[in-house]
This record gives structure tokens, C-alpha cells and sequence, in this order.
């Protein structure tokens, strides 16, 4: 945790680079040097590498959960795929998710079977009729699944925004900002923002965690401020702009620069809420329930369909195991896909953008400046052009 000197003030104000917040009778002292900000990043960065947050639906060798190298894209694209995904399907998430299904509907064409011997009235039902039917189920896990693609693609390209907006905050305010202290204590809200809004999107009971993570950055008033906050993720925005302001109050920002570091930390807030909108709003349920219902009766009628065929006992098991497992596996890849964040490299994608707000703190060269004789903006001399410019204006006046 980063070293903070406790002071004790009632009021809001920053002075000497120090940042003291209304709200509480114990207050802290930010460090405010870049040296520091550098410090507590690469120790929180080497000290939270595990993901605290439980993702249960999630296959061994699946990649989509983490960011993928040029390592990935490449076994990937490697033909052994089709033996890496026969030899590890036993391990599959899905198929166990599915196996009762799989179970039932198996055990119902056997009875079906057995029926068919002990009484007159056999259940058969026209194979072509089952065909017409399983059109119109293909038609609707497909277009469930793509709705929950596209839910899953919104949710990653929003959480990226994120990640490429406190980029360039952080690269506006280690630029602009001509007080190390204030662009210091706006990086270290930024970086958090990520985090917080993890927790968010993810339903993290864990609080404990998260608590440590905020005082590795950002001063135990503000922690107890944040967490007693509706939304923790605005919360540090607000505190962002509060520095942001105290800034243009001292002078150390012209407006323009102002502005746009405003603009920035308004779409920061803009992201959090369409996180919140993809995780409050899921797709409409009557039409999951629909896909629900319509595939169980395709199921109960497909050993009756198989019947029609005379097809062997054990013919009859791994064709009703084979067709449960197709459709309601595709269905439930499109329900799990619903939940979009769980899927998502959230911590990687949070340790990104702490690295890139480290990197854009780093030491850069000297800028390579022109020398002091070089013609300015208003002594480079005319060109032929800007002459009959001029020439064509003094005529027509």
C-alpha cells in the first residue's frame, strides 16, 4: 500500500500538490510525484495478478476469457485443432451443462421403444414432419445465438473504450496539466475506473478484495468514499473532475485543454452506464422461454420420428444422445452468451489500461525544438500563390 500522510481538515482544497477531500475528519495526503504514481502501479499491477471474480462456465484451453497473442492465432488456425477439441471434450462445460437433457431424452426414446413392443398402438411420428420442425428450431437457436453474440461483441467493444478513453486521459493530463501533484492524482482515479467497474459488471461478492485494490491507489478517505457511492465507477470520475477543476481554478490548464479533458472523462461516465445498460437489460425472456418450450417438444417427438425408421435399439440411443446434444447445446451457448462479462478479459483489459497510464507517465527525450532564428508564423515569407492572392483581392475591391 502507498505511504499517505494523515492531516485533518474540513474543508476541500488542494494545496503544495495535496489533495484533501470533504467528508471526513481524517484525511490523507496524496503522493503526488510521478516517481510514486510509477511505484504503486508496477506493485499493484505485480501484486493483483489473480482474478478474484469466479467464472464457472469456463472450459480448460478456452481462450476467449483472456487476450490472445500471435501464439493463440496460430494454434488456432493449426489443423491438430479438430484432436485438441475431440481430446478435450470430456472436459467440455457445455456437455456437462446438458448431460441431464441429453440423459432424459434418451431414456424417453428407449421407453418409446419399449412401448412400441408391449402394446398395439405404436408412437411414430413421419420423419419428414420432424425435418419441417427442426427447420424452424434451426431458425430459432440461430437467431438466439446471434443475439447473444452481438450482446457479447457490444459488451467487449464498450469495456475497450474504456481501457483506449483512460489511455488518452491519461496521456492529456500528463501533457497539459502543468501540476505534477493534480495530474498524478487524476491518473490514479482513472486507473481505478476499470477495476470498480469489474466489480461492477461482474457481481464480485468479494469486497474485501477490491477494498485492498483501492487503497493501493487512491487514499482511505476516497476508499470509503467510493464504496459508500450508488455507482463506485462514477464515483472516481466525479473525484477526477473535482481535481480537474481545482486545476483550471490554479491556472496549471487552459480551458481548451480543459474541455477536452472534460470531454473525455464525460465518455468515461457514458461507458459505465452502457456497461450497466448491457448488464441490466438482457435479451427478452418471453423469447428465450419460446425457444425453451419449442426445442423440449421437438425433443419429446424425435425418438418417435426415429421409431418411424426401425432403427436398432442402440442406433436409436446415440441418435436421440446426438440430436439433444446438437440443439440444446447451441441453445445453451446462446443463454450463457446472454451474460456477457463473465466471458470477457476484464483483467487483463483493467491491467491494460494501468500500464498504459504508466507508460504515458514515463520519461520521454526532449523534443527535438527549432531554433530561435527559424522564421515563425509570422515572419515565413509569401509564396507565389498567397502574392496573387492578394493581388486578385486588391483588384476586385
Amino acid at each position: 500500500m502507498a505511504n499517505y500522510e494523515l492531516v485533518r481538515d474540513e474543508a476541500c482544497l488542494m494545496e503544495s500538490g495535496r489533495m484533501r477531500c470533504r467528508r471526513y475528519g481524517s484525511h490523507e495526503v496524496l503522493p503526488t510525484t510521478i516517481a510514486s504514481l510509477r511505484a504503486d502501479i508496477k506493485k499493484f499491477l505485480a501484486t493483483h495478478t489473480h482474478d478474484a471474480s469466479k467464472v464457472y462456465l469456463v472450459s480448460k484451453g478456452s481462450t476467449y476469457t483472456r487476450l490472445w497473442s500471435h501464439a493463440d492465432w496460430h494454434a488456432h488456425l493449426s489443423v491438430w485443432r479438430y484432436a485438441r477439441h475431440i481430446f478435450l471434450w470430456p472436459t467440455s462445460t457445455i456437455a456437462w451443462r446438458i448431460f441431464p437433457v441429453c440423459c432424459i431424452v434418451v431414456c424417453w426414446a428407449l421407453a418409446v421403444k419399449e412401448l412400441a413392443k408391449s402394446v398395439r398402438f405404436r408412437l411414430e411420428l413421419p420423419f419428414t414432419c420432424g425435418l419441417l420442425f427442426g427447420q424452424a428450431i434451426t431458425l430459432l437457436l440461430t437467431l438466439r445465438t446471434n443475439q447473444s453474440m452481438a450482446r457479447l461483441q457490444e459488451a467487449r467493444a464498450v469495456f475497450n473504450k474504456v481501457v483506449v478513453t483512460g489511455r488518452e486521459l491519461g496521456s492529456l493530463v500528463s501533457c497539459y496539466l502543468k501540476h505534477e501533484g493534480i495530474s498524478v492524482i487524476i491518473a490514479r482515479y482513472v486507473c481505478m475506473v476499470g477495476w470498480t467497474l469489474k466489480h461492477l459488471v461482474r457481481g464480485e461478492a468479494d469486497e474485501s478484495n477490491l477494498k485492498i485494490m483501492l487503497r493501493d491507489l487512491i487514499p482511505i478517505g476516497d476508499v470509503e468514499f467510493v464504496e459508500t457511492s450508488v455507482s463506485m465507477p462514477l464515483a472516481l470520475v466525479r473525484r477526477a473532475r473535482m481535481a480537474l477543476s481545482e486545476a483550471v481554478d490554479r491556472g496549471a490548464v487552459d480551458r481548451s485543454s480543459q474541455r477536452t479533458i472534460e470531454i473525455k472523462l464525460g465518455l468515461l461516465g457514458d461507458l459505465v452506464g452502457a456497461c450497466e445498460k448491457i448488464l441490466h437489460s438482457p435479451s427478452p425472456p418471453a423469447y428465450t422461454r419460446h425457444t425453451s418450450r419449442v426445442l423440449l417438444v421437438f425433443l419429446f417427438i424425435v425418438p418417435m420420428g426415429l421409431a418411424d425408421l426401425n432403427l436398432p435399439t442402440h442406433f436409436l440411443v446415440l441418435a436421440s444422445a446426438f440430436i439433444t446434444y446438437l440443439l440444446v447445446g447451441i441453445e445453451e451457448i446462446g443463454v450463457e452468451l446472454e451474460e456477457p462479462f463473465r466471458w470477457l478479459p476484464l483483467q487483463q483489459l483493467c491491467s491494460q489500461l494501468l500500464e498504459d497510464v504508466l507508460d504515458e507517465f514515463s520519461d520521454a527525450p526532449p523534443l527535438p525544438l527549432p531554433a530561435a532564428d527559424v522564421p515563425t508564423s509570422g515572419n515565413i515569407p509569401k509564396t507565389a500563390v498567397q502574392n496573387q492572392l492578394e493581388e486578385t483581392m486588391t483588384f476586385s475591391s
